[in-house]
């Protein structure tokens, strides 16, 4: 195992969906994506930060350029795109939870792991 010092932010936001209970106090959508924005808040002050990048990922897959909306917002677009979440004032259900919480991670494994690809790539000359 990757120790906590070393692990990319790839495996470590895949510990934290595989176990979200260890990070929030409930493994909700809004409490774990409110975790995820705390988190790279602290990266931001520390010369990091990437939630920005993930936001303008998540909308060019809604075919969007941009949005009002937050980041939870648009990813909760992509799990239910129907929009039926904003007719409860965004209160989910617990299956609607676990799903929202699946596609989270989900989009933010692929979104890591082409930043990653990308970060790997030989620079052009």
């Amino acid at each position: 195992m990757t120790s906590l010092e070393t692990m990319s932010e790839r495996e470590f936001f895949a510990n934290v969906g595989r176990r979200p209970g260890m990070f929030v106090e409930r493994g909700t959508y809004h409490a774990i994506s409110s975790f995820i924005t705390g988190y790279d808040q602290h990266a931001m002050r520390n010369g990091g930060g990437w939630l920005r990048e993930f936001h303008d990922w998540v909308l060019r897959r809604r075919g969007l350029e941009r949005s009002p909306l937050v980041w939870s917002a648009e990813v909760l677009w992509l799990a239910f795109p129907d929009g039926a979440f904003r007719s409860r004032g965004f209160d989910l259900t617990a299956d609607e939870n676990a799903h929202a919480i699946n596609v989270l991670f989900e989009l933010l494994d692929e979104s890591l792991a082409e930043r990653e690809a990308a970060d790997d790539a030989p620079a052009s000359a």
